[in-house]
């Protein structure tokens, strides 16, 4: 299957482009039953009790296995995740049902999935935990959050209706906003900024308790990975391991200088004889005319031929650059509940 696509940013970014990378997954990686909301003594989504409304403040929740939240957002299409508490030792962990999340969050954790503190609900981020709240939170509060290695204030402010807004902001310039929402517990939001700019918004879309579904793990190893550069070109094999679910390919290639530029990977009968044709076998090709950039990160292969693979790089351009890493993955998935 050709996987052609263009995403933000370079090649493997990390930190707060891993939050990019769920709003480009596809939603067939998700698995999962229908969640069965459980939403106790509030109005509306995203609403708040009665008594959360009253209060000035909000103290850390107490979170139980099966409670859940729905996240979806938009960019390059739609998509929609759950996350959900599979285990309560030593704080709260966090699983999903969307497999490509899984994925990134084994190679590097993402904040929200995972090891999360019962305290006050910091996740386990790249450079350390990451403090989204203060507990108890008030109006006007401030703290520092630590993301991707960028240390922000953040500030909180009360709303009319009992939830509190927050905005981390380094060196003058805003990085996030988001809520905190009573009644659901948990975000209600967040608004990713690039150099001040928004980026991209996640909404909690629903929320409950008592999850009935699928929650995905994931296994991976390194396939084949390379940096080329210029005309001088490259091609080699190696052998697919069995039982892979699919292979995930993550590449960036460009060129400025006149000429063009291919890059395939995929089943070989020898090197530099890769297997092109994305309707008619596992794998990716791209063939350019200079000037081009593109960026790839997703999936080129499932059940993936077990043989001879490969992977060609040829270019008449004297500055083509060519940067990837292919992935192998096993894929599993697990019920929790009734």
């Amino acid at each position: 299957m050709l996987l052609k696509a263009r995403v933000p940013g370079g090649l493997m970014r990390r930190g707060f482009a891993l939050w990019a990378f769920i709003a480009l997954a596809s939603a067939g990686c998700v698995n999962s039953d229908e969640p069965d909301p459980d939403v106790e003594d509030s109005d509306a989504l995203g609403g708040v009790s009665t008594s959360a409304a009253n209060s000035a403040t909000a103290t850390a929740p107490e979170w139980q296995v099966g409670d859940w939240w729905r996240f979806e957002g938009a960019a390059e299409g739609t998509w929609s995740w759950t996350a959900v508490v599979t285990g309560l030792a030593g704080g709260y962990l966090i699983g999903t049902d969307n497999a490509d999340a899984a994925f990134y969050n084994e190679r590097e954790p993402i904040s929200f999935l995972g090891p999360q503190r019962s305290s006050d609900l910091a996740g386990s981020g790249v450079s350390g935990p990451v403090q989204w709240f203060a507990f108890p939170l008030e109006d006007g509060k401030t703290w520092p959050l630590t993301l991707d290695g960028v240390t922000s204030e953040v500030t909180a402010t009360r709303l009319k209706d009992g939830s509190f807004a927050m905005e981390a902001v380094a060196d003058g310039v805003t990085q996030l906003r988001y809520s905190y929402e009573p009644a659901a517990r948990w975000f209600g939001h967040l608004e990713f900024f690039a150099q001040g700019e928004p980026l991209h918004v996640i909404h909690l879309a629903d929320y409950g308790g008592n999850y009935t579904g699928e929650l995905a793990t994931v296994e991976f190893a390194m396939l084949d990975e390379g940096n080329f550069e210029g005309p001088t070109p490259s091609a080699t094999t190696y052998t697919m391991p069995t039982g892979a679910t699919d292979i995930w390919l993550e590449a960036s290639i460009a060129c400025e200088a006149q000429g063009n530029v291919l890059f395939a990977i995929g089943p070989a009968e020898g090197a530099p004889n890769i297997a092109t044709s994305a309707d008619d076998s596992d794998g990716y090709s791209a063939q350019a005319q200079c000037p081009a950039a593109i960026e790839v990160s997703g999936v080129i292969a499932e059940a993936p031929f077990e043989g001879t693979w490969g992977h060609a790089y040829q270019s008449t351009s004297q500055d083509a650059h060519v940067e990837y890493a292919a992935y192998v993955r096993t894929i599993t998935w697990s019920k929790l509940g009734a």
